[in-house]
């Protein structure tokens, strides 16, 4: 999964240079969820090869959007806290999701569910991402680092 999810880092970090990174931060749910959908019906090793080549371009691409979104989102001044307390609650569900897919197992034993709870969110993300508008930023915050700085003339 993390070999083949660095294409999805260097493609869609490239991509996101010429198109808006909301966009391609659905894409990258897209590409989640209908990978969970394959999981879900994976029984040869084809499938599974399938999966990760659906899944992990998309995984590897939203890692890359994340903070880029984040930084388009909300500038540099925060970016450090606006980055830690979002990592907070991305490990909130980097926790619970093996735990409940653990329980949904115990309870069914099988998997489908949660793949089919996962691909659910990951299209619901999707969703969120392009209904979230950049927000209109003042003049101030969109000066690069070294604009409106005077130098000591030597």
């Amino acid at each position: 999964l993390g070999v083949v999810s660095v294409g999805g880092r260097f493609g869609f970090a490239w991509l996101a240079d010429y198109v808006e990174k909301r966009y391609i931060a659905a894409l990258c749910c897209f590409l989640l969820g209908s990978g969970m959908l394959v999981l879900v019906n994976v029984h040869t090793t084809w499938q599974l090869v399938l999966f990760l080549l659906v899944y992990a371009p998309g995984y590897g691409g939203l890692t890359t959007m994340m903070p880029l979104m984040k930084a388009d989102y909300f500038g540099r001044k925060a970016f450090g806290t606006i980055l830690g307390v979002s990592g907070l609650i991305q490990m909130v569900g980097t926790v619970a999701g093996p735990l409940f897919a653990g329980w949904v197992y115990d309870v069914t034993q099988s998997y489908p569910l949660a793949f089919l709870t996962f691909a659910a969110a990951s299209f619901l993300a999707m969703v969120i991402f392009l209904a979230a508008k950049r927000p209109v930023r003042r003049e101030a915050e969109t000066l690069s680092p070294t604009e409106g700085v005077s130098l000591p003339a030597h």
